[in-house]
């Protein structure tokens, strides 16, 4: 029930967050003067084409232009009421380009890299533009630097370079913020779970999930254009395809480990196909033999594939019971950030079949499905990780108790025999030389008869406890071993520091005698001895020479207050 309100409050979290980005996304469109351009002239190497016209992209997503093909898009510069309209923005993919207004040069980006053959990226430029540009021909000239490019120019916005850059933030909002949250989040956590792994065993899920959520922000920038606000454009495309990829060997591995169920013996092999895969895409496009446009289609089939391992895995693991509750919560967040991932693909896909523009509603759910799959996967990794720490923690109150149990005489608090065995055991494998005390409290029996077992345990309490005082100060360790038998062991002291001690106990024992409120006086009876006395069985002999010494001075305390020996 506990998990199901977790489950529960994760949904409506983001549902929320996703309200607020589409009321973020939408409430500058009536304060910012832009002009977005949607006719547009298309020439490709002097053809024109007039149906390749493509809603939001300017170009037909249908129409792929081979490397070193010019694409020539124009249009005419709209009359407006406004005096703002300064720069112009607009996003391209692997092309070199020129702008010019009535076939004069205004601006040239990468011709350069062109001509030494340099793979040229995605790229994202506000340019200003001169004034009175009201009814003249603008035409920005592109040629493609790899093959099946489908995208080359997309987004021309006319406005004032402050507005456009507003613009930009603002219809970013969601994947901007969201994979700066995602790459605080995981960076944190993943330095977290390296530090608590030793101590918390489940945590190794977690550093899994840090890497995946670290990887998930770079996907976001990349794939939503975001990088343009903090850095150069010019490897957008390849960190997307990387940060895509790295994502399926991270997401097989999180599964397994998370949901050592089904297929579990073999997730080495599972693993190392993902990586062979994603090494194989990779190589593909760093080193120019297939273009990511041509590749991204295989990218989107390993996808699908890894939507359906996952969720059939979580399915028959749930349904053999072989999920703990931890595991459930992992599970569900790693299966809704995958099928959202594909959903959004899909909705993406059906957005540009029915030549929806950036500002449609199916547009902004599908770009933004993926961010809220990566909340949500964020948000069970983090219930996950508070459900093991503060699991962990009872685990280790309860271990420090039953250790206290082990080690600890119940009713003074104090050592037992076997903790002070344990300790001089330790000291006597390093040769080191100790001193044990063995001590008798006086009076326990006559106590217990005459006034109680109560009265006979505050007796104990209140010596053991004067007994602590003295001796911890002075690096000792304090033990009952049995009835009104007390040991105290100290290492490296002599014969002066011991007596220094015990004349403290009497005294600290004078002084509660005389503020006592009790029928019963506090004494004891004591002798010790020290390792370098013994020339065998140091421990045991060491001890029967302190306890020979004690009852020696018992004898004296009874021939002295003429009581009988017991």
């Amino acid at each position: 029930m506990k998990n199901a309100r977790f489950f529960v409050l994760g949904i409506i979290v983001a549902l929320y967050v996703m309200t607020l980005g589409i009321l973020l996304k939408y409430s500058d469109k009536s304060v910012m003067p832009i002009t977005t351009i949607k006719k547009v002239n298309i020439n490709i190497d002097g053809v024109d084409y007039a149906d390749a016209i493509g809603g939001e992209y300017l170009v037909n997503k249908s129409l792929k232009l081979k490397k070193g093909e010019v694409l020539e898009v124009s249009f005419l510069m709209p009359y407006t009421d406004s005096l703002m309209l300064t720069a112009m923005d607009l996003y391209t993919n692997e092309c070199s380009y020129e702008i010019s207004v009535d076939d004069n040069k205004i601006a040239e980006f990468y011709k350069n890299k062109l001509a030494r053959g340099s793979y040229i990226g995605s790229d994202y430029q506000i340019v200003s533009i001169p004034e009175d540009m009201a009814g003249k021909t603008v035409k920005i000239r592109l040629r493609t630097s790899s093959s099946s490019v489908s995208d080359p120019v997309t987004d021309i916005h006319i406005g004032n370079r402050l507005d456009l850059y507003k613009r930009y933030i603002f219809s970013k909002a969601m994947p901007l913020f969201m994979g700066i949250f995602l790459f605080i989040y995981g960076g944190i956590f993943l330095i977290i779970s390296l530090i608590l792994n030793g101590w918390v065993d489940e945590l190794k899920s977690n550093l899994l999930a840090s890497a995946i959520c670290v990887d998930l922000a770079l996907f976001l920038h990349t794939y939503y254009r975001c990088i343009r606000v903090y850095s150069d454009t010019q490897y957008e495309k390849s960190l997307m395809y990387s940060s895509m990829t790295i994502l399926f060997p991270l997401i097989i591995a999180f599964a397994f480990e998370v949901s050592k169920g089904v297929l579990y013996e073999k997730r080495n092999n599972f693993i190392i196909a993902s990586l062979i895969v994603i090494a194989a895409l990779n190589a593909c496009h760093y080193f120019g033999m297939i273009s990511f446009n041509l590749t991204k289609y295989i990218v989107y089939l390993v996808l699908l594939i890894v939507v359906v391992f996952v969720s059939v895995k979580f399915v028959i693991d749930l349904r053999k019971k072989q999920l703990d509750s931890t595991a459930k919560i992992q599970m569900i967040g790693l299966v809704i950030l995958c099928v959202l991932m594909y959903a959004s693909s899909l909705m993406g896909l059906l957005s540009r079949l029915l030549k929806g523009d950036s500002d449609s509603v199916i547009f902004y759910i599908s770009s933004n499905l993926i961010c809220v799959g990566a909340l949500l996967f964020a948000y069970y990794q983090m219930v996950n990780f508070y459900i093991n720490v503060t699991g962990a923690h009872a685990r280790t109150r309860e271990f420090e108790s039953l250790a206290y149990l082990a080690y600890a005489d119940g009713l003074t608090g104090l050592y037992n025999r076997s903790k002070l065995n344990q300790q001089l055991e330790e000291w006597e494998a390093n040769e080191d030389n100790y001193c044990i005390i063995s001590l008798d409290l006086n009076g326990l029996k006559t106590v217990n008869d005459n006034y109680g077992h109560n009265a006979g345990d505050e007796l104990l309490k209140v010596f053991g406890k004067a007994l602590k005082d003295v001796f911890e100060e002075e690096g000792g360790m304090v033990g009952r071993i049995g009835g009104d038998e007390f040991m105290v062991i100290m290492r490296r002291v002599g014969t002066e520091e011991v007596e220094q001690a015990l004349r403290m106990l009497d005294a600290k024992l004078e002084v509660i005698n005389t503020v006592k409120d009790v029928p019963w006086d506090y004494s004891t009876a004591y002798g010790y001895g020290f390792r370098v006395e013994c020339s065998e069985d140091f421990i045991h002999q060491t001890y029967l020479l302190a306890d020979q010494r004690m009852y020696e001075a018992k004898k004296e305390h009874h021939k002295r207050y003429r009581i009988a020996p017991r």
